[in-house]
């Protein structure tokens, strides 16, 4: 008797879905944290808060990293075959509770929070823009 799990594996083996989504949302997050890697820094060489278009884009990477945290917590837990297929998201670390709430913290959207809790005449103060480098924890 198969159980839920090992028959959408077997469907998703099928129809050769199981290796594009891999492969894509692997990619995605690398973009996402080369993206992080380099705007860390530029915001904090300028000592400023993304606006604009800049804030669009910041905002659109953080919702992705934040769903990143619980999509790999679910196919873990539930998918334990297409887990096993994505070996460029593991990390040896992900059994560790303290590790998990290292990469939760460095998942939270703090570009949203920062624009959305303080007064824009204080967005230029470098303890935004430190507090952004928080990102940079996903990347082990």
């Amino acid at each position: 008797m198969t159980t839920q799990s090992e028959e959408i594996n077997q469907y998703l083996n099928q129809k050769g879905q199981l290796p594009l989504f891999t492969s894509l949302w692997a990619k995605l997050i690398l973009f996402m944290h080369i993206y992080a890697f380099f705007t860390v820094f530029f915001f904090l060489g300028i000592a400023g808060f993304p606006q604009g278009v800049w804030l669009t884009i910041e905002v659109i990477t953080e919702i992705i990293l934040f769903t990143d945290f619980f999509v790999r917590i679910l196919i873990r837990k539930y998918y334990p075959k297409i887990w096993q297929t994505m070996w460029v998201l593991h990390d040896k670390g992900q059994k560790n509770k303290a590790y998990l709430v290292v990469r939760l913290a460095a998942s939270i959207p703090t570009s949203i929070l920062v624009k959305s809790l303080v007064h824009q005449a204080y967005l230029h103060h470098i303890g935004f823009a430190v507090l952004r480098s928080l990102k940079l924890l996903r990347m082990r």
